[in-house]
């Protein structure tokens, strides 16, 4: 911002950089306050969830559609890799969106340098839906992967610009995936990856 009030940016090359990163500052601070003000709302169960029956091939293809750009600024690539099984769960669509930010978010900070590459993919496992969103980073220490989604919790000696954040996002995303009868845990495979099993409606299988 201060650059491009002090006439730092000359060429239209720098400017577009300059908005790129106020961009994405905004970004990340409008999702903080918004992890701050979301999260005692839902440890006191105090959150509406309105669930209705979802196409989780279309949603996850809709959604990341929809935000692709959004990630390209932030220096991001989008890999999905879709099951042709199709797969529908009862999901809070709002909800679940804000907990594929989250996760997206916390794979752009902590991945490999700038080259970001995140993978999504789903696939059926028994009678759930199992969703994975994979980056390209160091991974972390197998003893922090269950602590991953304590509140506040980060790994600050493993994970670069791990300072940054509220460390509430994984957090928030494990009480939304539970509330819609899921679970949600972490692994390393070539990066990080965190896991989502939703229930599948069963006339689907």
């Amino acid at each position: 911002m201060k650059g491009l009030k002090d006439g730092v940016a000359q060429t239209e090359e720098k400017r577009q950089s300059y908005l790129d990163v106020i961009y994405l500052k905004t970004g990340e601070m409008e999702s903080l306050i918004e992890n701050l003000f979301q999260f005692p709302k839902l440890e006191n169960g105090s959150v509406p969830f309105h669930f209705q029956r979802v196409c989780l091939n279309q949603y996850l293809t809709t959604y990341l559609d929809t935000h692709n750009d959004d990630y390209k600024i932030c220096g991001a690539s989008l890999v999905f890799h879709d099951t042709p099984q199709k797969l529908t769960s009862q999901v809070d669509g709002s909800q679940m969106s804000k907990v594929f930010e989250n996760i997206m978010e916390n794979s752009m900070k902590y991945a490999a340098d700038n080259q970001v590459t995140i993978t999504v993919s789903l696939q059926a496992s028994n009678e759930s839906a199992m969703i994975r969103v994979k980056d390209n980073g160091p991974g972390v220490p197998v003893e922090c992967l269950p602590k991953l989604f304590e509140s506040f919790y980060r790994v600050d000696d493993a994970r670069s610009n791990s300072t940054d954040g509220s460390g509430l996002g994984l957090s928030i995303a494990k009480h939304v995936v539970e509330k819609h009868g899921g679970k949600i845990y972490a692994e390393n495979n070539n990066g990080l990856a965190i896991v989502m099993e939703l229930p599948i409606e069963k006339e689907e299988l």
